[in-house]
């Protein structure tokens, strides 16, 4: 039987590819939005906890995108996650804010099995970079000669 995953975050720019992957590796995948539910989505709002009922019954783990400056909520969030998950997978951040350090203390205090991910920078946000490539052909910023890989 496929693994039930819920996605926080679900259409946004990395809850979305999540999803995808997520089906295209077998797993059922349970798709929180705040918008209008869709076939494959569940409406729900994470600052809303009664809202989340539907979606985090009967799931084995959580991808949890909290897209909030502050952890306030999160740990009813986690608690609720508990009574049915057994996993969360955090996306964090490399600058680890302190809102986020916070919300990382939650997670590995709230009884659940957790992996926490520090990406650095995401390919989405080159395109602040558009207008420096288009007018020089580089990108010139204070990094010296560093390089990074993209998420």
């Amino acid at each position: 039987m496929p693994q039930r995953i819920l996605v926080t975050g679900a259409t946004g720019t990395v809850g979305r590819q999540v999803a995808a992957q997520l089906i295209e590796a077998g797993a059922q995948v349970r798709a929180l939005t705040r918008g209008p539910a869709a076939a494959e989505r569940v409406r729900g709002d994470l600052s809303v906890l009664d809202s989340l009922h539907p979606a985090v019954a009967d799931v084995e783990a959580v991808f949890l995108v909290w897209p909030f400056a502050s952890a306030d909520g999160l740990e009813a969030v986690l608690a609720m996650a508990a009574e049915h998950a057994r996993r969360v997978v955090y996306l964090s951040s490399a600058a680890v804010r302190e809102h986020e350090r916070q919300a990382e203390r939650l997670i590995e205090r709230s009884g659940l099995e957790w992996t926490i991910l520090r990406p650095h920078a995401f390919a989405a946000n080159t395109l602040r970079w558009a207008e420096q490539i288009r007018a020089e052909g580089v990108v010139r910023a204070p990094y010296g000669q560093a390089a990074m890989s993209l998420v």
